[in-house]
């Protein structure tokens, strides 16, 4: 039975450096959802220092912040992401789909029709003269 062949690849945006990729998406929206970094973290099974370490990479490298902290209190703190977290986010997960899609659909290109063989079957071919 002949496997499958796939692909994949891990797509990051930059300015001089990378800093918006897979694990930074993850991050911001387990914050979009449960309202909290520390939650985020949680879930990631990441430090919270290194949570904050992304983020202030993220907003450092843009020039604008993409997360609103509010500070805790009587009922505790909460993050969200400002339009610009958001945007971010939306416009990566767009730019993620297309490119797995265009790679996908390259990979079945210059793939699909690989011919394996056996060693037996290279044993019994008879060799070129």
């Amino acid at each position: 039975m002949k496997n499958t062949i796939k692909s994949g690849a891990r797509l990051w945006v930059a300015t001089d450096k990378g800093f918006f990729g897979p694990g930074a998406a993850e991050l911001l929206t387990l914050v979009h959802r449960t309202g909290s970094v520390k939650q985020a973290c949680t879930e990631m099974e990441m430090s919270y220092r290194k949570a904050f370490k992304i983020i202030d990479k993220i907003e450092r490298e843009l020039g604008c912040a993409v997360l609103f902290r509010q500070q805790g209190g009587k009922h505790g703190g909460c993050s969200s992401l400002t339009h610009t977290g958001k945007e971010l986010l939306q416009r990566y997960k767009k730019f993620e789909a297309e490119c797995g899609d265009f790679i996908s659909d390259t990979c079945k290109k210059y793939f699909a029709d690989l011919e394996c063989y056996t060693n037996e079957d290279v044993k019994s071919r008879k060799p070129k003269a």
